[in-house]
């Protein structure tokens, strides 16, 4: 992927114009997210999303001509214009079709193209759509915006208002005139492919009876909202937003946690002592456990001898490879050969080195066919390693528990750089979400709730199993997590072989 965005030039009713775009290119098979900004703003708050979605396919995010850091044209531009402008842009970069991603006067420009160019629109998703006709004054959507600066995290207010000053006060208002005029609603009702309106539960532009009935008069409309965000929900909310239309993007209908992102409203009075009862057994169970690691045991090389596949035993931050003994004992009274890892210690290396430690251990020994058991941290470690040329012959499988795939934002709070580099937009974090050719040998196992990854361990093209149970560390001595472990020690992981339901 570029760091910065490329300049193109197309000539749109008899003027040639400027357009930046920013791209990441993935294999021709993959899915192609075309992502266009609103009124005043550019590609920079799509950056998140753009970084999610890079994972899964080619993203080109487009700054029109005036925004961002392109020049102004002679004259301001119709809806119509814009959506010409997009398609000539598209046929440059050789895009012949897309999931089209508009959000708030960039979901007009969607539609508009989708009506004039179907052939370049697989699909087209609206985030915070305008304008609700029954808002349609400069004013209400002056007083709402005001609004949804209140409900949005300080660095979305920080991109909103500099994207805002870059392109100039004067252009902003000598386009606002065609994004007040343009009829959505009617537009929609031409559009043929599916459309798939989605907003913020507390947006306060992009009204929920409005959303409903624009989603209504699409031939192929359906909405969703996610929980406790607002207008601008692909910076504030990126995963979920992500997931949301990397399945819409597959024809699947997104799952039900998706429409539901982290940190939005808290649950019901039970549902909070519940978790409660939960966080407590959890790290009663982790402390238990870390002091039984303490107090003198089986050697490592106890575990050694099997007839059956080898399994390499991959701890988290903090943790020894004997926090993970009853996993061990399990595999091993299984006829399974475990290899530990004590030369982790307590695991509080960088992800890359760490996975460097697994990778000689895999050479030195001269392992084939290993299935790696991982818990947190180590499913990072175990997919590095996965990924990587030297060894990845030699790991036919992974069972992750509870890993932090799209990072943790608690992370960010952190001030223990071994704890900081979960952060979901840290290298590592990153780096590892674009690995997604070996997902599908990965079974993700994850509980009910996890206090330490509120983002979840859903893992994109991977075998996902959730296990009724809440915390981080407790399922780990489940029934059902040691039934998966075993099962993908002895028959591996193929997530090919699921529907695309599971």
């Amino acid at each position: 992927m570029s760091s910065r965005p490329e300049r193109h030039t197309v000539t749109v009713d008899g003027e040639a114009v400027d357009v930046d775009v920013l791209s990441a290119v993935a294999p021709d098979d993959a899915p192609v997210f075309v992502l266009v900004h609103g009124i005043g703003m550019s590609h920079r708050y799509f950056s998140r999303l753009h970084d999610r979605l890079a994972a899964q396919g080619t993203v080109h995010s487009i700054d029109l001509p005036g925004f961002g850091a392109t020049p102004h044209p002679r004259r301001a531009l119709a809806v119509e214009s814009h959506a010409r402008v997009l398609a000539a842009t598209l046929d440059a970069l050789g895009v012949t079709s897309a999931t089209v991603v508009g959000h708030s006067m960039g979901t007009q420009f969607a539609v508009e193209l989708a009506r004039q160019r179907p052939d370049l629109t697989e699909r087209i998703v609206l985030i915070g759509p305008v304008v609700d006709p029954r808002h349609r004054t400069v004013l209400r959507q002056a007083v709402s915006l005001g609004i949804d600066c209140l409900r949005e995290p300080p660095s979305a207010n920080w991109l909103v208002f500099t994207d805002y000053l870059r392109a100039g006060p004067v252009w902003y208002l000598r386009t606002l005139p065609s994004m007040m005029a343009y009829p959505t609603v009617e537009r929609v009702k031409d559009v043929g492919c599916p459309v798939l309106v989605l907003r913020g539960e507390r947006d306060p532009i992009a009204h929920e009876p409005f959303c409903r009935q624009l989603a209504g008069a699409a031939p192929e409309g359906r909405m969703l909202q996610l929980r406790g965000h607002a207008h601008v929900i692909q910076h504030s909310a990126p995963r979920a937003v992500a997931a949301v239309l990397s399945r819409f993007a597959a024809g699947a209908e997104p799952a039900p946690e998706e429409t539901r992102a982290p940190g939005g409203q808290l649950p019901a009075p039970r549902e909070l002592l519940r978790r409660w009862w939960w966080w407590t057994l959890d790290y009663a169970y982790a402390g238990w456990w870390q002091a039984r690691s303490l107090l003198p045991g089986a050697s490592p090389e106890a575990f050694r001898e099997g007839e059956r596949r080898p399994i390499v035993v991959i701890p988290g931050v903090y943790e020894t490879w004997r926090f993970l003994l009853p996993l061990v004992a399990r595999l091993h009274a299984a006829g399974h050969p475990v290899h530990v890892m004590p030369r982790l210690r307590h695991n509080r290396r960088p992800v890359a080195e760490s996975a460097g430690f697994v990778a000689d251990l895999l050479e030195e020994r001269d392992l084939h066919d290993v299935v790696i058991v991982a818990h947190s941290k180590g499913g990072l470690i175990g997919k590095s390693v996965m990924a990587d040329t030297r060894v990845a012959g030699r790991v036919s499988a992974m069972v992750a528990v509870s890993t932090p795939f799209s990072g943790s934002r608690y992370a960010l709070l952190m001030l223990v750089p071994s704890l900081r580099a979960f952060s979901p937009y840290a290298p590592t974090t990153v780096r590892l979400a674009r690995e997604m050719a070996v997902n599908t040998r990965i079974r993700s196992v994850f509980g009910a709730f996890d206090p330490h990854i509120p983002e979840g361990s859903h893992l994109p093209g991977a075998e996902n199993e959730r296990v009724d149970i809440g915390g981080h560390f407790r399922i780990l001595g489940h029934p059902r997590t040691i039934e998966l472990v075993l099962d993908a020690a002895a028959n591996g992981v193929d997530a090919r072989e699921l529907s695309p339901q599971t």
